[in-house]
């Protein structure tokens, strides 16, 4: 039988990574333990002075008995998962404790993780490769807020049509979300849509970690061409689809999406779709006789760009896969946050009283089998249970009247007390990313933008009138600054009469172009 260490739980498995974010939430949770230790002993020794007013023993006994129901139905179900996947009773429990770990050292509780196992055992019936990307899961699920089933259902993909090894799962999960940083596509949309998305790139033959890069940029610009992560992935399905279908219209045109003396190995997704744009020019009118009404909006951005600036900068940017370390420097920021901080406390809690009601729970089903275990015994146990409860009718009755407005205040209680708690953290989350723009805006102000240009804008805000935000003339001069430090291009941004942020340029080739919308785009390569 398997003990704890054959759960390959990857907690501590790199501790140069996991360090920075797990140390402050161990030692946190540790002292955090110790005094709830203490309230726990003193609510054990008041016990008896507790019982003595009955609308106090009320509310301790109705605790228990939820803490109680919420054990049994959480053993249910890991029974079921470990049935499933083949486990026997002793690797069960080590599953038991390893989850235990993981929710205390990400904040994740135990249910969501094992809704996370569930996830990937139902598409794999995996539970190895499930208890082993369990840690990666929870982690990034705090960080980006992704729900724990979506990323098992993502886990299964990488792992299954992407052919990712087990220990390559924390770095796909980072280079996703670093491009959606980069794009508008993040690890959180890619783990509801991953499904359509990856069913996609299966039929485009995408493998390996490359591969992940190169369809994660792919999706990052074709979201930036649709208005939604949903419009995103519908587009991208679509013009998977069309260039299969219209490969001999594409092969007589001079391109072949298949590799050189093969009929049927596809090329990289990224040579396929940069082949195609090349083939056309960009030209929209040439790209819709391959791609239909909605796949053409996954390539628009890319096409566009190409058209302007006569190559893929942007698209390679992208494909390079940014920084897999960045989701757990995310981790590490958000465990200090107070929500987290509560959701520990939430943990050790459950643990607490885990650690309470097991020995009597287990005790009880033992008894309870005992007294079923014949139908001398079960008839015998059905008529003295219908005798008492001839008595006990009435009573009840009368209980159930007395307490109903009792339970009526606890529930409205409860629920307030949720919604105060998931409000905010809704809150906090939000204001914490608006804080980030905010941050990164004013690093790019101040360290690409004139002085002229910045007192320009203050002049203008102080007469109230009409002018660019200040997050998006900063992101047009560090974007100009980067464009002119790959390429030496000597660009001039300029402000116009009514606020807005122009360019000129010796080069026509290199103009820097403003939409109506304030995104950009250029020429020169």
């Amino acid at each position: 039988m398997a003990g704890d260490q054959e759960l390959l739980l990857r907690i501590g498995a790199d501790i140069r990574q996991w360090e920075a974010g797990l140390k402050r939430t161990e030692t946190g949770a540790s002292k955090l333990k110790t005094r709830i230790a203490g309230m726990y002993r003193s609510t054990t020794q008041g016990l008896s002075r507790a019982i003595a007013n009955p609308f106090t023993a009320l509310l301790g006994g109705a605790a228990i008995l939820k803490a109680t129901h919420d054990l049994a139905q959480y053993d249910s179900q890991l029974t079921r998962l470990a049935i499933q996947g083949r486990m026997g009773t002793e690797e069960q429990m080590a599953l038991r404790h390893g989850i235990q770990q993981v929710s205390m050292a990400s904040g994740q509780s135990r249910e969501e993780i094992l809704g996370g196992l569930d996830a990937i055992v139902e598409r794999t019936g995996d539970l190895k490769f499930a208890t082993e990307v369990m840690a990666d899961m929870a982690v990034a699920s705090t960080a980006t807020g992704a729900a724990m089933g979506d990323l098992g259902a993502l886990a299964s993909n990488l792992q299954q049509k992407m052919g990712l090894a087990t220990d390559e799962i924390r770095t796909a999960f980072g280079i996703l979300t670093s491009q959606g940083k980069a794009g508008a596509f993040t690890l959180e949309n890619m783990a509801t849509m991953g499904e359509r998305l990856f069913a996609a790139a299966g039929r485009f033959g995408v493998k390996g970690m490359g591969g992940i890069k190169q369809f994660g940029a792919l999706v990052q610009m074709a979201r930036m061409g649709t208005g939604s992560s949903e419009q995103a992935t519908t587009a991208i399905e679509g013009a998977m689809a069309d260039i299969i279908d219209k490969a001999e219209i594409l092969r007589s045109s001079g391109f072949s999406i298949f590799k050189p003396g093969t009929k049927n190995e596809m090329k990289s997704v990224e040579d396929v779709f940069k082949g195609i744009i090349k083939l056309t020019g960009g030209d929209v009118t040439k790209l819709q006789k391959i791609f239909g009404r909605e796949s053409i909006r996954g390539v628009s951005a890319i096409a566009q760009a190409y058209k302007e600036t006569g190559g893929f900068a942007m698209f390679d940017k992208l494909a390079e896969g940014g920084d897999p370390s960045e989701l757990m420097r995310d981790f590490a920021r958000y465990s200090q946050s107070s929500v987290f901080q509560f959701q520990q406390l939430r943990n050790i809690g459950v643990e607490f009283l885990d650690k309470a009601i097991s020995p009597m729970l287990a005790k009880t089903t033992i008894w309870l089998r005992n007294l079923t275990s014949s139908p001398e015994k079960l008839e015998e146990l059905r008529e003295r249970l219908g005798a008492i409860a001839g008595g006990l009718q009435d009573g009840i009755a009368g209980a159930a009247e007395i307490l109903r407005p009792v339970l009526f205040l606890l529930q409205k209680s409860a629920e307030g007390w949720g919604a105060v708690l998931d409000k905010f953290a809704s809150e906090r989350r939000l204001r914490e990313t608006r804080e980030r723009r905010e941050e990164s805006a004013m690093d790019m102000w101040n360290k690409y933008v004139p002085a002229d240009v910045k007192r320009e804008y203050a002049r203008k805000k102080r007469a109230g009138e009409e002018t660019d935000p200040l997050e998006r003339i900063a992101m047009q001069y560090a974007t100009r600054a980067k464009l002119e430090q790959q390429n030496n291009v000597n660009l001039t941004v300029q402000v116009d009469a009514n606020g807005r942020v122009t360019s000129t340029s010796d080069d026509p080739n290199t103009a820097l172009n403003v939409n109506q919308r304030g995104s950009t785009a250029f020429a020169g390569q």
